[in-house]
């Protein structure tokens, strides 16, 4: 799942005719429509395309060798990976007998989980790290979009590892052919 994102994000992080608020919004419309939401990913996007200190974009994001790219994409898909795996752990701390702590050495992770937990949503977030009319333009999307009422969560169907699979190589190819044209 973040493998995917991660190559979407790189897709969108290249594509210098759209604004920072148009890749936040195309990010969350493909983000609705393909998978499950990750708060850490969204917390990523929203301060990758804000332009945020010490928050980068995968290694060789601009990288013309797409095998380059691809690395640079599944390690950061590992560490958005291990944030989402320990936050299950986490998710129903109160009531259990072991607390799980999450430590890092990286200073990007350490910012996206403060942002993630500090006590505000993601749309605090947009709100803080974006001009208001352009976080509003962010905030409503998501809003209506987010809505349990409104959003028809994708269905994996049988096999979920074969329909990540298949999206996988489906942003995999995209992501190849933007490189190839540009």
């Amino acid at each position: 799942m973040h493998l995917a994102c991660m190559l979407h994000i790189v897709y969108l992080y290249r594509c210098k005719n759209l604004s920072a608020t148009e890749k936040v919004k195309s990010f969350l419309q493909w983000n609705f429509s393909n998978l499950l939401i990750s708060q850490y990913t969204n917390t990523y996007v929203a301060m990758l395309f804000s332009n945020q200190e010490f928050i980068r974009a995968p290694k060789g994001a601009n990288n013309d060798e797409f095998e380059n790219v691809l690395n640079g994409c599944i390690n950061q898909a590992w560490d958005l990976s291990n944030l989402s795996s320990w936050s299950t752990l986490y998710m129903k701390e109160e009531n259990a007998k072991e607390v799980y702590l999450f430590a890092t050495a990286d200073t990007m992770l350490k910012r996206i989980f403060i942002n993630t937990h500090s006590g505000a949503d993601f749309l605090d977030l947009i709100y803080s790290i974006f001009p208001k009319r352009e976080a509003q333009q962010v905030i409503d999307y998501y809003e209506e979009n987010a809505n349990s009422e409104n959003r028809i969560r994708p269905d994996f169907g049988e096999n979920p590892t074969q329909y990540l699979h298949d999206l996988v190589q489906k942003e995999k190819e995209r992501l190849a052919k933007y490189i190839s044209d540009n």
